[in-house]
């Protein structure tokens, strides 16, 4: 069982309480789990944070982060029946939440429940040279709102997939091996929004295959092979066709491996994508509130931002390439890295609303909600189709273990491992609307986007302590008012450190099962105590105007009103 709590750290604050019980078991090669989980999180107050509006009237009610509770419980199993096994597994969890937000100049609670229920059954086992594999999905869920709107809707959805696999046709590299996968979806869903029914009903089916092809391979005893080394190919394709129209998909990959612990890999895709149920027809709510910067009014606002499913959206088209190349593992150190370029070129692809800039809301001037005063009340964040873009990005990793000192064996070796991630986007152009100019992100145009970010990861294990630390840096970036040139009232968004530790201890390690057995076993109890701190050293977003004056909006705890975490956890295995 687990129970965690965390505390914010300045003055009022809010504290989260969640336990966590579990039962597994396992008898050859049939399983079964049970798993139950209860939360809740107290509601953060915009008066508890100084920066947050604390001298608004209503500040003393007003939530920045909402109350909520949940609850979930799940079971999973596994039988075999002789060359086949089952499995089955059901989920069942509900969620509630209490908000009180400004709307306009009043104040309005807003609660939101939420209830979905869902269930899987599967099969999977040999016949005729062939690996099988079939699943059959069905997913329940209730939503319901009430304050801000009045809105209530259920959904029922019934996904059938199955899989086949099987190698043949020896070549002299090796067997040529054919995958394929099928899927069929059904969804219905019911809703009413401020007393208008809406009713919605989908079907899609999907078909994929894909051939893989030894082309090499470096233990060979013929001389081509020797020197070429590894190499195989991959070529692939598939057919989608649901109510919103059809689409297809072919891709191809190569993988060489002339060395042992060299590896470069190619892949190309060209598809027509289908939009999920879920992105169309999850119901529309208000999320928690949002501290924006008005390029219009030169002022920082809190805006209520519209979530959900937009059921408008048309399948995007894209063309995806990326070549990566792997190194090692090498040295005792196990040192081993990658090198990876990706391009992807999209049309109508689906995504987010860009940052709130003057050419963003001139494009989409229908989701931005204003009151009589020109005063920015709610922006509709719910997912739309881009005319066009285009993302390019280099991203490099490097992965390494500390050797062990001479004689260290067992629970009183010391274990370090260290990864390091860097990523760079090398292009990230946007197209809003047909018509409209391309915009370049990386320059500001549209709302910025960070051009670099670095991730450093340390985990280290000796005896009954652990500990891991990760830190992340996210390079800073420009946000224009008006797209093509940099100006005086541009938002400039400074560089950002984050870094999270987490502190562990075994307080009563526990026996394994079979004392006796030389095989590694299960361990069957054991108190552990965790110790975790997100945002260790309570960092904040920083911005300035291009002027060089503060930004409106980016002062303590505006951005961020949470900052530093502090979670307590108890762990025991019975």
């Amino acid at each position: 069982m687990a129970v965690s709590w965390g505390r914010g750290r300045h003055k009022g604050g809010g504290s989260s309480l969640s336990g966590d019980l579990r039962r597994s078991a396992i008898a050859g090669r049939d399983t079964h789990q049970v798993a139950l989980r209860l939360s809740r999180d107290t509601a953060l107050r915009a008066g508890e944070r100084d920066g947050y509006g604390g001298s608004q009237p209503g500040s003393a009610v007003v939530t920045i982060r909402p109350q909520a509770e949940s609850a979930a419980a799940s079971f999973s199993a596994t039988r075999a029946f002789g060359d086949w096994s089952g499995v089955f597994s059901a989920n069942a969890q509900k969620q509630e939440s209490r908000a009180v937000v400004r709307d306009g100049a009043g104040i309005v609670e807003s609660h939101r429940s939420s209830d979905g229920f869902t269930a899987s059954a599967g099969v999977s086992g040999q016949a005729l040279g062939w690996f099988l594999q079939t699943n059959l999905n069905g997913r329940a869920a209730w939503n319901r709102e009430r304050g801000l709107q009045e809105l209530s809707s259920e959904a029922q959805a019934f996904t059938l997939t199955g899989s086949a696999r099987r190698s043949f046709l020896e070549l002299p590299a090796g067997a040529l091996t054919a995958n394929l996968n099928t899927s069929h979806v059904m969804s219905r869903s019911i809703g009413a929004r401020d007393g208008v029914r809406i009713d919605n009903a989908s079907q899609s089916e999907d078909t994929q295959g894909l051939v893989s092809i030894p082309l090499s391979k470096a233990d060979a005893t013929s001389f081509p092979s020797r020197i070429i080394g590894d190499l195989a190919a991959t070529l692939g394709a598939g057919v989608r066709q649901s109510g919103g129209g059809g689409g297809e998909e072919v891709r191809g990959g190569l993988s060489w491996g002339p060395r042992r612990g060299v590896r470069l890999s190619g892949e190309w895709a060209s598809s027509t994508e289908n939009v999920a149920d879920i992105v169309k027809t999850e119901p529309e709510y208000y999320g928690a509130p949002l501290v924006v910067f008005d390029f219009r009014n030169g002022e920082a606002v809190e805006i209520l931002p519209l979530r959900g499913g937009n059921p408008n959206l048309r399948p995007p088209q894209s063309e995806r390439f990326s070549l990566t190349t792997s190194l090692g593992p090498f040295t005792s150190s196990t040192v081993s890295g990658n090198l990876t370029y990706q391009r992807v070129e999209a049309s109508n692809g689906i995504g987010a609303l860009p940052g709130l800039t003057e050419d963003v809301e001139a494009a989409f001037p229908d989701r931005f909600r204003r009151d009589s005063d020109g005063r920015l009340v709610s922006i509709d964040y719910r997912p739309m189709n881009l005319s066009s873009t285009l993302f390019e990005s280099l991203s490099t990793g490097v992965n390494f273990n500390l050797p062990r000192s001479a004689g260290e064996t067992g629970q009183g070796a010391t274990v370090v491992r260290v990864a390091l991630n860097h990523t760079v986007q090398l292009s990230s152009l946007v197209r809003l609307s047909e018509g409209l100019p391309e915009l370049d992100r990386l320059k500001g145009d549209g709302g910025g986007l960070s051009r670099q970010n670095v991730r450093v990861m340390i985990d280290a294990q000796r005896g009954r302590w652990g500990a891991n630390a990760s830190a992340q840096w996210h390079d800073g970036y420009r946000t224009r008012r008006v797209g093509g040139s940099d100006g005086p009232n541009d938002l400039v968004i400074a560089p950002f450190t984050t870094v999270d530790f987490r502190l562990t201890f075994q307080v009563m390690p526990g026996g394994s099962r079979n004392e006796s057995s030389d095989a590694p076993q299960r361990r069957a109890g054991g108190l552990q105590v965790n110790f975790d701190i997100d945002n260790l050293f309570d960092a904040r977003r920083e911005a300035r105007l291009g002027d060089g004056t503060p930004a409106p909006g980016y002062g303590r705890d505006v951005q961020d009103p949470l900052g530093r975490t502090v979670r307590l956890t108890l762990q025991r295995r019975f």
